[in-house]
C-alpha cells in the first residue's frame, strides 16, 4: 500500500487506498471485515454454500473460490451470513468486497453480491433472470449483458424495484480484481462504486419504504434445475460497516 488517502461521507471518515479504492479502515462503531485468512471459512459468520455440486474452495492465500458444475440442478456456492441479520440499512450502512469472475455466466448461471432481508433458500434466490428475492441491494452479473462481464445492478424495497440497470461499464476481463461498493448513506438514492467510480448514477435506487431493514450479506454464484450453465469467481474480501448503532 503506502497510497493512502482520507475521505469524509455524510460525517464518516475513512481512509482508503488511492491505487486500489479499497477502504482500508473506517470510522464507524460498527464495523466487520473477512479477509478469508486461515483454512476455513468462520461458520460463526458465514454459511459456507457448496450445494448440489457447486463447489467453494477452502480459502487459501486470503481469497476463497466458488464454482458451479454442469451438472442439472439446482446449485449454489458462495457464502451468506447464516440468517443472522446483523446490519441496518437505515443507519449509513455501507457494504464493500473485492472479488473477481473466473468464468463468465452461462445459461442460467448467475452470480450476486450485496444484502438482502431475505432468509436464505436454495432454489428460489434469483434476482436477474427472475425477481425471487424480496427486499434487497445486489451487484451481479449474468449472460445476456457483456456475454457475462458487465456488472449490473438491482434494488428492491418491496415497493421500489429498479429493474436490471446496467452499470454502464466495460466488460471485464476474466479473473481480473475490483472492488465493489454499496452506500446507503441516503436510503432516497443508494449509490454504487466500482473501483471507486460510481456507476449507474442516472438511475435513482430507492430503498426508504424499508428504512430500517435489517439485511445480510450474501455473495454467491447459482443456477436453477434443467441446464448445465456455469459460473465462478473468487472472493478476497467483504467489509460492512455503519455510521450509527
Amino acid at each position: 500500500m503506502g497510497n493512502t488517502g482520507a475521505k469524509w461521507r455524510a460525517g464518516q471518515l475513512a481512509f482508503y487506498d488511492k491505487t486500489t479504492h479499497e477502504t482500508v479502515e473506517p470510522m464507524a462503531p460498527i464495523y466487520f471485515v473477512d479477509d478469508f485468512l486461515g483454512t476455513a471459512v468462520n461458520g460463526d459468520v458465514w454459511f459456507d454454500l457448496d450445494v448440489a455440486g457447486g463447489i467453494t474452495t477452502a480459502p487459501a492465500l486470503s481469497v476463497f473460490d466458488c464454482a458451479l458444475a454442469a451438472n442439472n440442478e439446482n446449485q449454489a456456492a458462495g457464502v451468506y451470513g447464516i440468517d443472522d441479520k446483523a446490519y441496518n440499512i437505515g443507519k449509513g450502512l455501507i457494504f464493500e468486497a473485492r472479488l473477481a469472475v473466473t468464468e463468465a455466466p452461462v445459461s442460467t448461471g448467475e452470480i450476486g453480491f450485496g444484502v438482502m432481508n431475505d432468509t436464505y433458500a436454495l432454489g428460489s434466490m434469483r434476482f436477474l433472470l427472475a425477481d425471487e428475492i424480496a427486499k434487497y441491494a445486489f451487484f451481479g452479473f449474468y449472460t445476456t449483458v457483456g456475454a457475462g462481464l458487465i456488472p449490473v445492478i438491482r434494488t428492491d424495497d418491496g415497493t421500489h424495484d429498479s429493474g436490471i440497470i446496467s452499470s454502464g461499464i466495460a466488460a471485464l476481463t476474466l479473473a481480473e480484481y475490483h472492488v465493489y461498493r454499496i452506500d446507503f448513506t441516503s436510503l432516497e438514492s443508494v449509490e454504487f462504486y466500482i473501483d471507486g467510480a460510481r456507476v449507474a448514477s442516472t438511475t435513482t435506487f430507492v430503498m426508504h419504504t424499508a428504512a430500517s431493514l435489517a439485511v445480510q450479506p450474501w455473495i454467491c454464484a447459482w443456477k436453477h434445475a434443467g441446464d448445465a450453465g456455469r459460473a465462478a469467481f473468487k472472493l478476497d474480501y467483504v467489509k460492512i460497516w455503519q455510521a450509527t448503532r
